[in-house]
């Protein structure tokens, strides 16, 4: 994100640098929605119920917040988008080198932001199906899958080696206490690495923050998205065809909220908002059933309730 934000200011240099980073963000908060709607064509071949569940994305608070925010996090929104995107395409069009891009892309995030790790369970568990299931992907193909996201961790990698290079006076011999103080640096913030899993919670401080969590769910959602995404969830579980993307989805999305829901402090704001990015898909496939349905009376109301939050967020200091 620094690098990207430098660029940009290099290139907008004629504007107050808040207000350019403040574009930026913007720029990347669009871009987020733009490719989640290209996501849920390649879902469901419907331009409208894309649209409308990407619509309900953009006006998800947390999104919509950090889309006005200079950090790093509407630029990992659109990483995520790109890495959905490409999963998906490649299980409607077929061609490997949507795969390998979208390890690239996954991998390159992990440089953004070390949430993007979260992915790896998700990436694992695809190319293992990949390699089970699917026709003309075999284990050496996997090992290319596992090069392009290493290829995209580079950066990271290289950052890394030369932070323990300078506590460690070198890169040999190899030190442990260099090593350690290293990946807590890249990995955890010093100020709130307490606030990850913390122990010796009473049980009304875990109820605290569990209703918390639930309560920024319903808080970035307060319409009836979340009952579509259930129905969306329901309808892509029993799809052969799109199996492989399903068990992407859901291990990268229950990784995701086992992380965010354990780190009890405010920015858990920040970080469970690749959970509300992930619920835009299944949102997208629900809309779609919905207006499958033929219930032209009942969708039109409940598809309206996704302006909600405008009215909501605006009216509420």
């Amino acid at each position: 994100y620094n690098l990207v934000g430098h660029a940009w200011l290099a290139l907008f240099r004629f504007l107050d640098p808040n207000v350019a980073l403040g574009l930026l963000s913007a720029l990347l908060g669009s871009l987020t929605v733009l490719l989640i709607y290209c996501a849920g064509r390649e879902l469901t071949a419907n331009r409208l119920a894309s649209a409308i569940g990407a619509a309900g994305l953009a006006v998800s608070h947390s999104l919509w917040w950090h889309a006005t925010a200079v950090e790093v996090y509407a630029l990992n929104t659109a990483l995520v988008a790109l890495v959905l995107f490409l999963v998906f395409r490649y299980f409607r069009a077929g061609g490997f080198g949507h795969l390998v891009a979208a390890y690239v892309a996954a991998g390159l995030g992990v440089f953004n932001h070390g949430l993007m790790a979260l992915f790896l369970p998700a990436l694992v568990a695809l190319a293992l199906y990949l390699a089970a299931r699917r026709p003309g992907i075999g284990w050496g193909r996997c090992a290319l899958l596992a090069l392009a996201y290493a290829a995209g961790c580079a950066p990271f990698a290289a950052v890394f080696l030369r932070d323990y290079a300078s506590l460690a006076g070198g890169l040999l011999p190899f030190r442990a206490d260099a090593f350690a103080a290293t990946l807590v640096g890249a990995t955890v913030t010093t100020s709130f690495g307490g606030f990850f899993f913390p122990v010796g919670l009473s049980v009304g401080q875990r109820l605290f923050w569990t209703g918390n969590y639930l309560f920024l769910l319903l808080w970035n959602f307060p319409s009836a998205a979340l009952g579509l995404a259930g129905w969306g969830l329901a309808k892509l579980a029993p799809n052969k065809e799109r199996r492989g993307g399903f068990l992407f989805f859901v291990t990268a999305i229950v990784a995701q909220i086992v992380w965010s829901a354990n780190y009890l402090i405010w920015e858990m704001y920040a970080f469970s908002l690749p959970v509300y990015l992930l619920l835009a898909v299944p949102l997208i496939v629900g809309v779609d059933a919905l207006l499958a349905s033929g219930r032209r009376i009942l969708a039109v109301p409940v598809i309206a309730t996704l302006a909600l939050p405008v009215l909501l967020y605006t009216g509420v200091a």
